[in-house]
């Protein structure tokens, strides 16, 4: 696993820009819900940076995490803060595609451990990101419908890497500080460089693959 973080970009916003305004009552995780979804809808028509996401979910996970701050009992540092998945981690009651035009699997009867993880510590699920066919190119390019070719946040007309090309896109885009993508050979790692981010890089085998459709998982 690799987890994509904001660089100096477009909108950088880091996970404590989020978590302060939370604690402070500038800011509630339902408005930056709301805000999200709103920004979503319009950048996703350009850049195709998530090919699913789940605005009813999206809106409970902040309501959950807004009354945990309104009580002083949030979960953690990363409570509320959203976060979205590469199209090769299982999300319950959701169809992985991997990439392709059809979907690999029913929809997951449980989150992959990864998911689960960011689930338990409160973090908003919002959805699932493009992705290059089976994760087997460093372009990014996808004529799937459900996807679409995935635009740089920087320059519409160029690429952003790939395979987890949307992982880094909509965290340069600055509508959420994390996602998570997958890296065998630059998976991550090239969309990070193409789109001034930082990607941070586990030790191998220090995510759990449980759950997860790639054949070179770090």
């Amino acid at each position: 696993m690799f987890i994509f973080i904001s660089g100096p970009g477009l909108e950088s916003t880091t996970v404590d820009d989020y978590t302060t305004a939370y604690k402070s009552g500038k800011f509630s995780p339902i408005d930056i819900a709301e805000q999200l979804l709103k920004d979503l809808q319009i950048l996703n028509a350009k850049l195709n940076m998530i090919c699913e996401y789940f605005p009813d979910q999206v809106r409970a996970q902040a309501r959950a995490s807004a009354a945990r701050y309104a009580e002083a009992k949030a979960l953690g540092p990363l409570d509320g803060v959203p976060i979205a998945m590469k199209d090769q981690l299982d999300i319950e009651g959701h169809r992985r595609r991997n990439g392709l035009e059809f979907c690999e699997s029913g929809a997951a009867v449980e989150d992959c451990t990864i998911t689960a993880r960011c689930r338990a510590q409160g973090m908003i699920i919002v959805g699932v990101t493009n992705m290059h066919p089976k994760g087997m190119s460093c372009f990014g390019s996808n004529i799937s419908v459900d996807h679409g070719m995935c635009r740089n946040p920087f320059n519409d007309k160029f690429y952003c890497g790939a395979s987890s090309s949307g992982a880094g896109a909509i965290v340069a885009s600055g509508i959420m500080p994390l996602a998570v993508g997958t890296d065998g050979g630059g998976s991550v790692r090239i969309p990070a460089g193409y789109c001034n981010l930082v990607g941070l890089f586990p030790s191998i085998g220090r995510a759990p693959q449980r759950g997860t459709s790639s054949v070179l998982f770090n």
